[in-house]
């Protein structure tokens, strides 16, 4: 189809009944944001430590925390694919600690 999984939500004539959400996280704790690239990158130097990225990570959060841990995205799939979100669906939910709102 060519659509985005929140592009989903514009095809009321799917064949059944179905609940379509997304989770949009941001700077997943893992080794994908924390390598020396990366450090440097977000603390605008060569040689940055991993605390004076934490520093300039958490300056675009909303929330006092440089990053959110794997744990927070996992919590919010389970909680999608559970019993009480059965009346949730075409939520693209930020995992994000408020930086979709700086």
């Amino acid at each position: 189809m060519g659509h985005s999984i929140p592009g989903w939500r514009r095809f009321p004539q799917l064949s059944r009944p179905r609940s379509v959400n997304s989770v949009h996280p941001y700077q997943i704790n893992t080794d994908m944001i924390q390598n020396q690239a990366t450090y440097d990158l977000f603390a605008g130097k060569s040689g940055a430590s991993k605390e004076e990225f934490a520093a300039s990570s958490q300056a675009a959060m909303a929330l006092p925390i440089p990053w959110v841990e794997p744990s927070d995205i996992t919590h919010a799939v389970l909680f999608l694919a559970s019993d009480e979100a059965k009346y949730i669906t075409g939520v693209p939910l930020p995992v994000d600690g408020g930086n979709s709102l700086i």
